[in-house]
């Protein structure tokens, strides 16, 4: 590089000789700033302290990283609270199925309160008689009118039976403790302390065709459950932590971020105990739903099911003569197998004139089913049977022309139809138990 007057000449040798030519006053400018700045990078490094900001970005980064955390904690807190919402409602919908026992999650009100005795007329000399806690049935009596002694006695027993359970819930004793106590003839008593609450007799057991222990233990148990239903009817209740739970905003300082990831986790500890409870109440209220359609005859005793005859008036097939028939008559080979068609105790499996080779099994509250004109029995009495089991072969012993299985349904002794048991699930029949 040569300097003349007012540029400055660059020759570069190679092969080829090229000149560059460069004005004088652009290049001296160029090097004093490179130079200023050197030496200004060189005073910052050396006095200038730099740790405020480092600070800085050490805080902003925790913020956003709080942030973020919020945020997800905020998210899954609303969707957990969408779901818990979900799950309140679709309980609600299936108590309420089933006429459960919070009465649409409301406190008793007096009407509920009530204790009332209901009489019905079932034949043309029984009567029924129902004790009930507003529209929900405690317990089943069945009363002769040709015995008007132990009718009378009944109505005065069922009369004191009544006083007493209003005089618990007026109490809120909502969960006494009711003893069992056996007296002469086979009859037993319910005691609440001093109080008779339940009564079951010798005739009741027989018409039952259960044991009365048993029986006193059932009622124990349904007016156990009845009278807690104060108790039951504080579902799904909302946490005075729902409204402070917020999105935090961008300004929002540290201390803010700290309160609301600790009100999450304290609004995710409230919901994770309720959901918790809700789940177990749930699954006994499965494990009854499952019990009373297990104990439903909601099903055919045979797998390939032809109706030769149904339930109503017709003409006799062996007599020619009109007359009720009381079940349902299917069709099918002799030595088909035969299936339970609910859970039960076996009452009679034996030769039972027209009927021929029989078996009865009594399911609870009065239901029984009957299964006739068998070839084979299976099942011996007092045997306890599971829904679908295989009970007896078909036949065509007893009054019969030709094989086939005459199935009939009971209710305290008196035949109904089965039809419309065929159509129960597992909804309805649970609302049937809980209706009787």
């Amino acid at each position: 590089m040569f300097r003349y007057k007012n540029y400055y000449t660059l020759t570069a040798l190679g092969k080829t000789r090229h000149t560059y030519s460069l004005p004088r006053g652009p290049v001296r400018c160029g090097f004093y700033t490179f130079v200023f700045m050197f030496c200004f990078s060189l005073f910052v490094w050396t006095f200038l302290d730099l740790s405020p900001l480092k600070n800085y970005q050490l805080v902003s980064s925790q913020n956003q990283l709080l942030r973020a955390k919020t945020y997800i904690l905020y998210q899954k807190n609303y969707d957990l609270a969408g779901r818990d919402s979900l799950v309140g409602q679709e309980i609600k919908i299936l108590e309420a199925m089933i006429n459960s026992e919070d009465e649409n999650a409301v406190p008793l009100n007096p009407a509920y309160k009530m204790v009332s005795i209901e009489e019905q007329n079932i034949g043309w000399r029984i009567f029924q008689y129902k004790v009930k806690i507003g529209d929900r049935v405690l317990y089943e009596y069945v009363a002769d009118r040709k015995r008007p002694q132990e009718h009378q006695a009944l109505k005065e027993k069922l009369g004191v039976i009544q006083k007493n359970i209003e005089k618990l819930i007026q109490t809120r004793q909502f969960a006494p403790e009711i003893k069992i106590v056996e007296l002469a003839d086979k009859e037993f008593l319910g005691l609440a302390g001093d109080l008779i609450v339940l009564t079951v007799s010798k005739q009741d057991a027989l018409q039952l065709q259960m044991d009365g222990a048993q029986i006193a233990e059932q009622h124990k148990k349904t007016l156990q459950r009845e009278l807690k239903i104060a108790k039951e009817n504080k579902l799904l209740q909302e946490t005075p932590l729902t409204g402070s739970i917020r999105v935090v905003g961008k300004g929002a300082g540290l201390e803010e971020l700290r309160r609301q990831i600790e009100l999450c986790q304290r609004f995710n500890s409230s919901l994770l105990n309720r959901n918790t409870e809700l789940v177990s109440r749930t699954y006994n209220k499965v494990l009854d739903y499952r019990n009373n359609y297990a104990r439903t005859p909601s099903m055919y005793p045979l797998r390939y099911v032809e109706i030769s005859s149904p339930y109503g008036y017709r003409v006799h097939p062996v007599t020619n003569r009109m007359s009720v028939h009381y079940g349902l008559d299917m069709a099918t080979p002799e030595g088909t197998k035969v299936i339970a068609t609910a859970d039960g105790r076996v009452t009679y499996s034996g030769w039972s004139g027209s009927y021929g080779y029989m078996v009865q099994i009594y399911h609870g509250m009065g239901i029984s089913t009957i299964y006739g004109h068998c070839s084979e029995l299976f099942a011996g009495k007092g045997q306890h049977i599971k829904k679908g089991a295989v009970i007896a072969l078909s036949g065509s012993t007893g009054m019969s022309n030709g094989p086939h299985l005459h199935y009939e349904i009971r209710r305290w002794n008196v035949a109904i139809d089965p039809t419309p048991y065929l159509r129960r699930d597992i909804l309805s029949a649970s609302k049937d138990w809980n209706n009787k």
